[in-house]
């Protein structure tokens, strides 16, 4: 559709053009984009959401981008709601704080920073602290404290900052940098903003844990890029930065925390580095024979659950699904999902009385399930499955069976 959606020809982190489809899917709607009753009647637009490798830095990246103003016009998350952020952020600030040791008292900026969860931890510690994130929700964070500039992050707002003396000792960003398609102007405004000293942290999901354990939930138009430590390595320096530590976490499935800084700036390049890229090599991720399998997993899968699901229905079984993200809207559509089952339940008050995009599943509250008693709830929040468990455990007494499908397959019970 014309004006809302482009595909790229080059990769976007290194520029090259030997870009290659690795794992082609199936179209969907975007993925966030949860449909109100009074929509119902309308159209909704799909659009590819095929993976491509670029031959030459091994950025794992989708070419076709869909406009933010699209993906982000009825964007309703917060951080405070998100199951465990909150106090996962707590040892994100202890850690960092370790590794970069800015002086207490020195500015901290936050690219995405939502409802200021992340720099309230900063703030307690000592830090000025200033946000920046395009959504509404800006306007409730500087409200409830935390200075929020309510725009997105540019090449110009960063010289901008640094014409205003807001010289940042640290700037972080968190699930925000793989949703950004022109990365020539993020980089080139992140070395502008840290100057020689500062640092850059930014995490974001892993691309060799994406094909390495099968996370088809993390990919949706909003995430353009799965990084991996050699792509950085690779194309950093053309933004005048380089990558000096990593760490990589379980967060979401698999997540990497990467520290930057100008070239030749102050700290010292870490053993994680090069330790990191000798796996990335032994696993032959920047290979595109590394998607091989994970579309053969794509496909028994499908196969796999529209099995089960019939010879469930067969013996006048009801089925469900419980968890409303993004991610739920890639999975209905990469796996065939959304006429096989009734509803989809959820613990975001936000997204209740909403429909998922495309299939037009009602969301209920989880609480539902006792109200309705499904007989099997296919688990898309897969990774909250603990305290989904710890939550519903009467459900399960009453009868009702979880069954996990990714990364493997799972059935939890009395």
């Amino acid at each position: 559709m014309e004006g809302i959606h482009v595909r790229r020809k080059t990769c976007r982190l290194c520029g090259s053009g030997k870009v290659v489809l690795g794992a082609p899917l199936p179209p969907t709607p975007p993925g966030d984009l949860y449909v109100k009753p009074e929509g119902l009647g309308l159209k909704e637009a799909v659009f590819p959401l095929d993976l491509f490798l670029c031959s030459s830095c091994g950025n794992i990246q989708i070419l076709d981008v869909v406009s933010p103003k699209v993906l982000y016009a009825n964007y309703v998350y917060r951080t405070e709601i998100s199951l465990g952020l909150s106090e996962y952020f707590k040892d994100y600030v202890d850690d960092v704080l370790a590794f970069v040791a800015p002086q207490t008292g020195g500015l901290v900026i936050d690219i995405g920073s939502n409802d200021g969860t992340l720099l309230r931890y900063f703030k307690s510690r000592g830090f000025n602290v200033l946000g920046i994130d395009p959504a509404p929700i800006a306007q409730k964070a500087t409200a409830s404290g935390i200075e929020t500039l309510q725009a997105f992050f540019t090449a110009p707002l960063a010289q901008e900052l640094r014409k205003q003396k807001r010289h940042p000792a640290l700037v972080t960003a968190n699930n925000v940098v793989a949703n950004i398609d022109d990365l020539d102007d993020f980089f080139t405004g992140v070395r502008d903003l840290i100057g020689q000293e500062g640092c850059f942290v930014f995490e974001t999901g892993y691309g060799l844990d994406l094909v390495d354990k099968r996370l088809l939930d993390v990919i949706h138009h909003e995430h353009l890029s799965y990084f991996t430590v050699g792509s950085m390595q690779r194309s950093l320096p053309r933004y005048g930065l380089e990558l000096i530590h990593v760490q990589h976490t379980e967060s979401k499935g698999g997540c990497i925390r990467s520290y930057i800084q100008a070239l030749q700036g102050p700290r010292k390049i870490q053993s994680s580095v090069a330790r990191l890229m000798a796996i990335e090599a032994d696993k032959k991720i920047d290979s595109i024979e590394s998607f091989g399998s994970f579309n053969d997993f794509i496909k028994t899968t499908r196969e796999h659950l529209a099995g089960e699901i019939s010879r469930w229905r067969s013996q006048g079984k009801t089925v469900t699904g419980y968890g409303a993200s993004v991610g739920t809207t890639s999975l209905a559509y990469f796996l065939g999902l959304g006429d096989k089952i009734d509803y989809v339940v959820d613990d975001n008050p936000d997204r209740f009385g909403l429909f998922t995009p495309g299939h037009h599943l009602a969301v209920y509250s989880s609480d539902a399930l006792y109200e309705k008693r499904p007989d099997r709830v296919l688990v898309f929040a897969w990774r909250f499955i603990d305290p989904i468990l710890k939550r519903h455990s009467k459900f399960m007494l009453n009868g009702g069976k979880f069954v996990v499908f990714l990364p493997e397959w799972r059935v939890y019970n009395q």
